[in-house]
Parts: structure tokens; sequence; C-alpha cells
């Protein structure tokens, strides 16, 4: 395995923790631009860059909180020499003022799959790292949520992408669990998440690929505009350009198929059907994986971890925008008895689709690296339960006050790409609560707000986050 892994600093969104959350491309622009080594950047560069990508640009639709040619001007404005570019997949219009350049879409042939695209931006991505020493910008997860900055790849002995490391800006950690103050937990910088994503589940998990009406099952999208459609900005050679057009003029490949052919409803599954692994088999899946992907190459990895370690008690987490999906979290802890890793594996066949390591500074000028740790995050739901008996919620303009609550049988946590959380790796406490006046309502609390209760998780009011 070969690695290639920039040190791009992990920067939150200014705006994490608020109703609103839309500047993580303006934090991705400005991971990029601080690796880069821009030295005319301000201590509050974010809300500047933002002001340059939040604008539409004429003939674009108003649909996006940051604009992909804008994010290209923001990163110009800071670097002349810069040769960033955008690329998508089907031109929505432009800009009219030849901000963005457009590579791959100009020999876009609406025959080729969109996996094939997909394979074809990742090796542009791949290689803009590799050859460039330069990290990529991407949208990601369903109708295109939320800008996140890839930094890393890793190679298997034929050259073939293995996996894919991402910066989110909205995936850190308070520091403690009882941590209220939301300036202090988005301005921490000296923490860092690593998170380490196969290639399989990259391309299936970040890309969802949308069949609507495909063998009865109806996927909920909102604003088909955007659907099956990517945003890249990355700055590639002309050879890995002229590469990765050449996978777009290939022979289109068969349309991908359904994971799954169940012929009964998917809502009708009854649990046990969903869930084929134990918890013990999912610590035997995630074993397998740290040895059959060599995690212990990672650097950070070595940092927090070590050359010895043990697997903890999993968590069962539903995936709220798949019906009937589930997936472990596996913690993973080190010789001082930290767990300073989680690794997540599907519940329905072990398959091994994202890690996360989670790291801060003791001494940043020396470079003292220790562990977070994840598991007193995942530890609160006693005192949870205790604390939101009798408490007042609303809930569509109504109150409410909690009487009781119970666990659903489908899992303790619960997680959707969503504006309270868009890591995988940040669920929520999942409760079901009858109320004094009789109604029942989900109740969800984020692992790291407790002070945090929400009866709906909300959808982005934009796309491209």
């Amino acid at each position: 395995m070969t690695i290639a892994l920039l040190s791009v600093p992990h920067i939150t969104q200014i705006d994490c923790g608020t109703d609103e959350e839309i500047r993580c491309g303006a934090a991705c622009v400005e991971m990029v631009l601080r690796h880069l080594g821009s030295g005319d950047l301000e201590s509050n560069a974010q809300e500047s860059i933002f002001g340059i990508t939040h604008s539409p640009p004429p003939a674009f639709p108003d649909q996006l909180e940051n604009y992909p040619s804008l994010m290209v001007e923001a990163i110009r404005r800071h670097l002349r020499t810069s040769n960033y570019q955008v690329f998508w997949n089907e031109a929505l219009g432009s800009d009219g003022q030849g901000r963005a350049t457009f590579g791959i879409e100009k020999r876009y042939d609406l025959r080729i799959a969109f996996h094939q695209q997909v394979e074809a931006i990742s090796e542009l991505i791949a290689k803009t790292i590799e050859q460039e020493q330069k990290a990529a910008i991407i949208v990601v997860r369903q109708a295109n949520a939320h800008w996140v900055v890839v930094h890393g790849v890793t190679r298997n002995t034929d050259s073939a992408i293995r996996s894919f490391f991402i910066r989110n800006p909205l995936g850190k950690y308070r520091r403690s669990t009882t941590e209220i103050d939301r300036t202090a937990y988005c301005e921490v910088i000296d923490d860092l998440r690593e998170d380490y994503v196969p290639y399989g589940y990259w391309k299936r998990g970040y890309f969802p690929f949308f069949l609507n009406n495909e063998e009865g099952i109806t996927y909920p999208v909102e604003d088909p505009p955007w659907l099956n459609r990517f945003f890249l900005i990355c700055a590639p050679t002309k050879t890995a350009l002229q590469s990765a057009n050449r996978t777009l003029r290939s022979i289109p490949a068969p349309r991908p198929s359904l994971r799954s052919s169940v012929s009964l409803p998917l809502t009708s599954l009854p649990l046990k059907q969903i869930l084929r692994l134990t918890p013990a088999q999912a610590i035997g899946f995630a074993k397998d994986a740290i040895s059959t992907h060599k995690l212990f190459e990672v650097p950070l990895w070595n940092e927090v971890i070590g050359p010895t370690w043990t697997l903890g008690q999993p968590y069962l987490v539903k995936q709220l925008d798949a019906d009937n999906n589930h997936y472990y979290l596996v913690p993973v802890s080190n010789n001082v008895g930290k767990s300073p890793v989680l690794i997540r594996i599907s519940a329905a066949d072990g398959e091994f689709e994202e890690a996360t390591i989670w790291a801060h500074y003791k001494d940043r000028m020396a470079g003292s690296v220790q562990g977070g740790e994840f598991i007193p995050y995942f530890a609160q739901r006693q005192a949870l339960e205790s604390g939101l008996k009798g408490k007042a919620v609303y809930h569509q303009g109504k109150s409410y006050k909690i009487k009781t609550l119970d666990m659903p049988s489908d899992g303790e946590f619960a997680w959707k790409p969503c504006i309270e959380s868009f890591s995988s790796f940040k669920p929520f406490y999942y409760f079901l609560a009858s109320m004094e006046s009789g109604d029942k309502l989900p109740i969800y609390v984020p692992v790291d707000r407790p002070d945090l209760i929400l009866t709906t998780l909300s959808e982005p009011k934009k796309k491209g986050l």
C-alpha cells in the first residue's frame, strides 16, 4: 500500500452549532489556502471568503450557499498563480464572467454511467494530491449537501485507489461532553480528525446514485435538478486531466444495480432480517479492516494508537435516510485506555465503510500529539434519560412536555446527513418519547451536544452548502 497524505489543517466552519451551518465551502477554501501557505489571510478569513463564495453568479440558480466558480475565485485572489479549476458532470449554466474553467463536462457523454464519472473524478483527485501536492474540494452526500476537503489517498500494489482521507468542516467533536460554549467548540484549532474512507464506500456513500421507481422502490428526492451530479474543485496536471477524459470517453459500463434484491417492500422487513451481524461479528470485521487496510500504517494512527490496540463494544446506529440501513461504530483503544478511533462497519454485511482518528496537540510547537476519547460521548444515555423527563420540547410550533422515554428496538443511536450532523461518526441519541398530552415523538440528542434536544433533523435549506 502507498500513502500520499497532505498536512492540511482541520478548520471548522465558524457557524457550526447554529441554525445556519452554511459556511462549509468557505471553510474548505480556507483549509486549502492555509495549507498552501497563503500569507495574507487574516484571522477572520473565513467570513471574508464566504462573502465571495456566497453571492450567486449571473445565470446560476439561487440554490447554493457556496458557488464553485466563486470558491475558485476566492482561492485565486490569495494565490494568483493557482491552477484550481471547477469540474462537474453536467453544466447547469455559466457565470458569464469566465471564472469557472470546465474540463470534464466539455467531453461529457450522456451514455456514460454515473459510477464511471465518479471513478474519473476520483483519479483526478488522487493525481492532484500525488503529483501537485494540492488538496481537492468536493461536494458530497445526497443532493450535494456538504463540501469537504480531500487531502490524502492510498493505493493498492496494482495502483488501484484503496481509500481517501477527508477533512470535514463539521466533523469535530466538542472537547468534553459538558462543554456548552459554541465559540470554544468552533475555534478549537489544535484538534483534528483524520477520516479514512475506503474507495467502495466513497463511491456509494458519498456519491449515492438514485434510481427512482426501480423495482418498486422510490427514493425521496426533493430537488431533482441536483440528482446524480457532482462538483469538484481541484488543480490537476494536464496529463491527469487527459486521463480522466479518456475514462469518460470509454465504453459505458452496465448501470449500477441496487445493493439489495429483496422482493419484499424494504419498509416491511423485520429488524432481525436486516441486522445480519451481532456486535461480536462487527468487532471481527473491524479487526479484519485494520489488517486488510493496514490502518496501522496511517501516520496519525501510529501517534494516537501505537503498536497495540483493543476493540471495544460496538454502538448500533440506524441510518434514517436509507430504509432499514444500520451500521456499527466500533471503538479502538490504545494501551493507556483511550479510544481515539472509530471504525464504521455495515450491520448488514460487515463491509468496512469508514474510520476516523481523533487527535489533539499537547504542545503544538513541539508536535506532541495525544488521542481524543470517543467513548464518553456514547455513554450518556442514562444521564440524558433522567434529565429529559419533564423537559419541554417544541415540535411544529407546539410545546410538549416529556413524560416517559423508551429506546427504539432498532438502535440506541440514529443518524442521517443533516444540518445538525454531516458526519456519520457524530450520530444522535435516539429516544421515543411519550408526552404528557398523550402524543409520541422521536427525540434526537447529538452525542457531543447534550444541551440540544431535537424532534426532527433539518434538511439543508439549499443544496451545495
